[in-house]
């Protein structure tokens, strides 16, 4: 028989609270999020349209799965029983649903970060190498909510004539999967700021340099959020190998990538929407302030020194 080890119902049973509630939470500021970006997204392309549904659909179904598994454990007096695993040494069903959706999570939130990467710098290099490790982690991730439960440490118990045969290892799936996941997020990071910086610098327009500061500020907390985040989990994974603590952590994980998100896309939304109000302000000054003296070339030239600044800004935004 098989079975998950390290457990005591105390530690397993606040582990699991403390994830069931924290993904309860984020979860509802993910759908706040949502809403958001729909109310202001008419003019954005669909594509873009289709990943914000993807990321709330998926996460709708992690937390109907994590709503299930908690009923599960209810129903067995014990929170941790969805983690059991089965005699036959399958974990149960919910278990694999959830370490794929959120491999899948972590994945298309790569994907976007290096759609953004791609439109600055209209390189794929980047992004290709990005890609590759995010889908390793991908498959990490499920590998191990399909064969071990997500738990770090199997103890295998293989009864014979003779006598009981016991293996306690630490699987190799927890460091490549949290690994891989902390290595993206930096390397987005540190490129997308590498970007930010760039693009501040060689900007003569006051606006563009304004948006950009603002974006690696964003840039650079989000990233930070996801890092620490899939460093905690790590941490904890591999300290505490024979335990579940990591779970706590792991609830929330796809979630914190959603809405990481999310909010790069709807705070573009607002500074852009800032920035455009003031430009509106300042044409309007501009040509009612003397119609006799300013001249239509020069009134045409300020039009077209502006939309320049605007598809720069468009670039950074979207």
């Amino acid at each position: 028989m098989s079975s998950v080890i390290g457990i005591d119902n105390v530690t397993g049973t606040s582990t699991l609270v403390i994830g069931y509630a924290s993904s309860f939470f984020y979860m509802g500021i993910l759908t706040l999020q949502t809403h958001n970006y729909f109310t202001r997204s008419s003019n954005d392309p669909r594509g873009l349209k289709a990943f914000v549904w993807t990321l709330f659909i998926s996460e709708l179904l992690l937390s109907i799965l994590t709503v299930y598994g908690f009923w599960l454990g209810a129903m067995a007096n014990d929170l941790l029983a969805i983690f059991y695993v089965h005699p036959l040494g399958t974990p149960t069903w919910p278990v694999a649903a959830l370490a794929f959706l959120t491999g899948f999570v972590s994945s298309i939130t790569h994907g976007f970060f290096c759609w953004r990467i791609w439109r600055l710098e209209r390189s794929c290099l980047i992004p290709i190498f990005v890609m590759m490790i995010s889908s390793v982690q991908f498959a990490m991730v499920t590998y191990g909510g399909v064969n071990f439960g997500l738990s770090p440490s199997v103890q295998l118990v293989n009864y014979s004539a003779s006598s009981d045969i016991l293996s306690d290892k630490f699987e190799f799936y927890i460091p490549v999967w949290l690994c891989g996941s902390l290595l993206c997020d930096t390397i987005i990071t540190i490129y997308m700021t590498m970007i930010l910086r760039k693009k501040r610098k060689d900007s003569s327009f006051k606006s563009t340099k304004t948006l950009a500061t603002s974006l690696l500020r964003l840039i650079l907390g989000t990233g930070l959020i996801t890092t620490l985040a899939t460093t905690v989990e790590l941490v904890l994974a591999t300290v505490y190998w024979d335990t579940v603590c990591h779970l706590s952590v792991f609830f929330i994980v796809s979630k914190l990538y959603s809405n990481c998100a999310l909010v790069n896309l709807n705070a573009g939304k607002r500074l852009r929407a800032r920035d455009d109000a003031q430009s509106v302000v300042i044409m309007s000054t501009f040509r009612v302030s003397d119609p006799r003296e300013v001249a239509n070339e020069h009134v045409k030239a300020v039009q077209v020194f502006k939309q320049v600044e605007t598809d720069v800004e468009r670039e950074l935004v979207v």
